[in-house]
């Protein structure tokens, strides 16, 4: 018998994870009361940093002290985008407040 020798190419392709938005099921808000998004978390299996925007569309946004790490890319009372580590971004939303308007109809 002969042995030929076998040899094969194989080309893999991973896919990156999208990064995950850890949160209750519901939150509740009273009107006019600033409350910690700190049990909101992030998570990401292949990123050590991201960029995380919060939107409120029906309320105010305003912040504490940003760990240093933690870049603050856009602030307004409607939006604020922050980039950095995901234990830092878990950590700045301890000190991220939101404060829902009283809706009259």
């Amino acid at each position: 018998t002969c042995a030929l020798p076998i040899s094969s190419n194989w080309n893999l392709t991973v896919n990156k994870a999208a990064p995950v938005l850890l949160s209750p099921s519901s939150l509740n808000f009273k009107a006019g009361v600033a409350v910690a998004l700190s049990s909101v978390m992030v998570a990401d299996a292949d990123s050590s940093k991201i960029s995380l925007s919060i939107e409120a569309s029906k309320g105010k946004l305003s912040w504490t002290d940003m760990p240093s790490d933690v870049a603050v890319q856009t602030s307004t009372a409607g939006q604020l985008v922050l980039k950095g580590t995901i234990g830092s971004l878990n950590g700045a939303l301890k000190g991220v407040f939101y404060t829902a308007l009283l809706l009259r109809n």
